[in-house]
């Protein structure tokens, strides 16, 4: 009788592990269709502001070479290339949009970036990124614009 169950338990594990996964099924509200395609950094702005002020911009930097990039794939499946750090990171993203603003995310295992869209057009791409800091009783918030063309 326990040739019989040890049996039918190894059935049972070969039948379920034989299963056909489902797709992966992406909800449209986390997609963008116009981001799809390569993307090439152009543009790096750093703004800063102090307790509020209007932001000064303390740095553009231009100089990016063609591993400087972020390529957009179907099922929200992304690549970000940095030549600085000389590593390829290849991730999913998602496209988040609401009245107050539309937010990109990217995440590649612990990575995980999270932007605003600043515009998103048919040959350029505007993102930005904003942290503050209190530093000697103020408020210092620091604006990183990342500029990408087609």
């Amino acid at each position: 009788m326990k040739q019989i169950y040890r049996f039918l338990f190894l059935a049972f594990i070969v039948v379920i592990s034989s299963c056909k996964k489902d797709e992966v099924v992406i909800p449209n509200n986390l997609q963008n269709s116009k981001l799809l395609g390569k993307w090439n950094l152009t543009m790096i702005e750093v703004s800063t502001a102090v307790d509020n002020d209007a932001p000064t911009t303390t740095m553009s930097i231009t100089d990016f070479t063609d591993q400087d990039y972020l390529t957009i794939k179907e099922n929200n499946e992304a690549v970000l290339s940095l030549s600085a750090d000389s590593e390829l990171r290849q991730g999913y993203y998602s496209y988040t949009s609401s009245a107050a603003k539309d937010v990109f995310t990217f995440k590649s295992g612990n990575l995980m970036l999270k932007y605003d869209v600043i515009s998103l057009g048919a040959k350029e791409l505007i993102l930005a990124e904003t942290s503050s800091a209190i530093v000697e009783g103020k408020i210092n918030t620091t604006i990183e614009q990342y500029t990408y063309t087609r």
